[in-house]
């Protein structure tokens, strides 16, 4: 028989081995079976205020190993223990604890019921400390359930209880009371402004210039969110003045990096690259290599946006190269992602990109991340689609499907049912494509994802407007059209009426399409969605054009898009009103002026490097040299360029459309063996 101190002595040793194996060694699994053993010579000693703690670390042992409801059981426990035996102390120690379980969970509203309880024992015990603690987790429960009235409310209870010359507390009070004034809170910047600007005064009296750093970029961000850029930069400039010394590079990078966020967010994309290389060089300096490998991402991303793709790939293989040293193989398949994204999309060698997406694939395998690794398996997909070769993306996302149900990725189902939807669609297989346009439907509706489902719905509508099975179609964007009604999304609401609107169209009852076009017309205009309306307006010119042959009421439609587009100076869409205006002169025999049109939208493609669409714009023009003015030197030296660019491209689409188009401009003199060969090359170009 053991004594009873014999018994309190084991009791203490198991609770220190305990904490030495969940906190000292990392074993919370080790640390819990002590803390469990110690727990129940504790419960045979009547020792109540051990038994309570024990629970509590327990919980933080079971939340470690991610057994969340033995985490929850057990501190419930503790806290049941502590009201049953009059212990508020330890209570409220169980109950902040309770808290922050609930809070890491996003369980808001239970958090602040658990905090609630605690702040009124510490008021009752008067320990000022832990209730000014305990308010500011209310506050921030309140604060990230985005109660942002209860937050601010709870944070101004903070100030009376703070000691006049406790600098600390007070600092970070107000820092609480400017962050909630933030964009994403009340969306108040100028008050976020003054708040922080009182943090600032305590920072500087106690020489702390570190936190007023960090206080400087956020001002930085609030100016930015005002939209005042001279003001956030001067703010970044100030953070970096005053950590601007060899031992502080770790400093200086982050607000680097903080002001590269800044300038991108202006659209001052050189200055962004800038302040990303450098973030990078300081943090690799700093001995940070991990954060430094994070940021040659972005450095990398950068210099995409600047058309700098062989820069952009070299910052991606360098971060490959990092992560693969440091063992983080979760990033290293980002980086590779990147890599493979930049080579299929951008400079379209999707051999090349299919290799890395396989690269990424396997070290997710690794990481054991199944999200991500259907996401590339996906991505796969899309690249054998590029390349034409249909069988194996069919493959590759029925494969990625089949993954992501493994892992319960629904968000990924849905979407590679719709890029297969789509990829069935443009193969001609409406049976199939409206079967995985199905599944996709099936999949949002277990997400509950109404933004999304809207989408599908509408995407099934399409293809069963292309079967001409107009009712379904639309039963769907009616469906559609009801879900974005509801959720006041006006924009998108509009663009789904237009859609059905089109869909009326293709059924050639105009006078319906016109009334619902003209209803997307009146939205447009009062959410003022100028870029929107002016494809409206084009579409009502088109149809004017089209529908009726009224071409005097389709100029006015025409020519008012091309006023908004000119207004809102967007190149793009005014390209998209020339080509409609081309096509209205051109159907009224005004060949000289519809040139003139085509040439304009010509030279803006040229101009923002577009060349995808100069190409086809070139074929439109070869097409009308010949046609029109039976002019076919013209045309075939039009042709040639687009080859040109074609060519650049690697474009296989845009090539076999360029065969397919040259062997309509040969005579019927010709030899049948060359058309015949022409012909030849466009099958095997669409077959490569």
């Amino acid at each position: 028989m053991r004594s009873v101190d014999n018994a309190a002595l084991e009791a203490d040793v198991l609770w220190s081995m305990g904490y030495m194996y969940s906190d000292e060694m990392d074993k919370p699994t080790d640390g819990v079976a002590n803390y469990e053993r110690a727990f129940r010579i504790y419960t045979a000693l009547r020792d109540t205020a051990s038994m309570i703690d024990l629970k509590r670390n327990m919980a933080i042992n079971y939340n470690k190993i991610k057994e969340v409801n033995k985490a929850k059981t057990a501190i419930a426990e503790a806290v049941t223990y502590g009201r049953a035996w009059n212990k508020p102390q330890k209570l409220a120690y169980a109950l902040d604890y309770e808290g922050l379980l609930h809070f890491n969970l996003g369980e808001f509203s239970k958090s602040i019921v658990s905090y609630t309880e605690s702040e009124k024992i510490y008021a009752r015990l008067r320990d000022t400390a832990r209730l000014i603690t305990t308010k500011r987790n209310i506050y921030k429960s309140y604060r990230d359930s985005k109660n942002t009235k209860a937050a601010v409310a709870k944070i101004k209870e903070v100030f009376p209880l703070i000691k006049t010359d406790d600098n600390a507390q007070l600092s970070d009070a107000w820092w609480d009371l400017a962050y909630i004034h933030g964009k994403d809170y009340v969306n108040d910047p100028r008050k976020a402004i003054e708040y922080y600007g009182e943090a600032v005064k305590i920072y500087k009296i106690n020489g702390d210039t570190t936190n007023l750093a960090t206080v400087y970029n956020n001002i930085a961000y609030q100016y930015r969110d005002l939209r005042d850029s001279v003001n956030a930069y001067k703010n970044h400039q100030l953070a970096l003045t005053i950590t601007n010394v060899k031992h502080r590079a770790d400093e200086q990078a982050d607000t680097h990096d903080r002001w590269a966020v800044t300038c991108k967010h202006f659209g001052n994309i050189s200055q962004s690259l800038f302040h990303y290389r450098e973030s990078a060089r300081l943090f690799k300096m700093a001995g940070n290599e991990h954060k430094s490998a994070q940021l040659l991402l972005n450095v990398g991303k950068a210099y995409a946006s600047l058309k700098n793709y062989s820069k952009a790939n070299e910052s991606f293989l360098e971060a490959v190269a990092v992560f693969k040293k440091l063992g983080d193989k979760g990033q290293e398949a980002e980086s590779h992602w990147e890599y493979a994204y930049n080579q299929g999309t951008y400079l379209f060698n999707y051999n090349e990109a299919i290799v890395r997406y396989r690269t990424a694939y396997g070290l997710y395998m690794e990481a054991a991340d199944s999200v991500n690794a259907s996401v590339m398996l996906s991505n796969i997909g899309q690249n054998y689609w590029s390349k034409l070769d249909f069988e194996k993306a069919i493959e590759s996302h029925q494969a990625a499907i089949a993954l992501a149900r493994k892992c319960r990725n629904l968000t990924q189902v849905a979407s590679s049912w719709s890029k297969l939807a789509t990829l069935f669609t443009e193969t001609n297989n409406p049976v199939a494509a409206k079967e995985a346009l199905n599944s996709t439907v099936e999949a949002l509706q277990q997400l509950n994802d109404s933004t999304k489902l809207s989408t599908a719905y509408q995407d099934l509508a399409a293809s069963y407007v292309k079967t001409k099975e107009f009712n379904t179609a639309f039963d769907y964007y009616n469906k559609a059209i009801g879900i974005l009604k509801k959720n006041n999304d006006t924009i998108n609401w509009a663009l789904a009426i237009s859609n059905l609107a089109n869909g009326y169209q293709s059924k050639t009852d105009f006078k319906q399409a016109e009334k619902l076009y003209l209803d997307v017309l009146a939205l447009q205009r009062k959410v003022k969605d100028k870029p929107n309306l002016i494809y409206t307006l084009a579409n009502l010119g088109t149809l004017a054009q089209a529908g009726d042959n009224n071409y005097k009421k389709a100029g006015t439609y025409f020519d008012e898009a091309v006023k908004l587009a000119t207004e809102i100076k967007d190149d793009n869409i005014l390209a998209f009103c020339y080509l409609r205006l081309k096509g209205l002169n051109r159907a009224q025999g005004k060949f000289v002026v519809a040139e003139d049109y085509i040439k304009k939208a010509l030279d803006i493609y040229v101009k923002a490097n577009r060349n995808k669409d100069a190409a086809y714009t070139l074929v439109e023009m070869g097409n009308d040299a010949s046609y029109v003015y039976g002019d076919n030197v013209k045309a075939v030296k039009l042709l040639d360029q687009a080859q040109l660019i074609s060519d650049t491209l690697n474009d296989i689409t845009l090539k076999a459309y360029l065969l397919e188009v040259r062997s309509m401009l040969w005579p019927r003199r010709v030899s049948f063996k060359k058309r015949w060969n022409l012909a030849t090359r466009v099958l095997n170009c669409i077959a490569a």
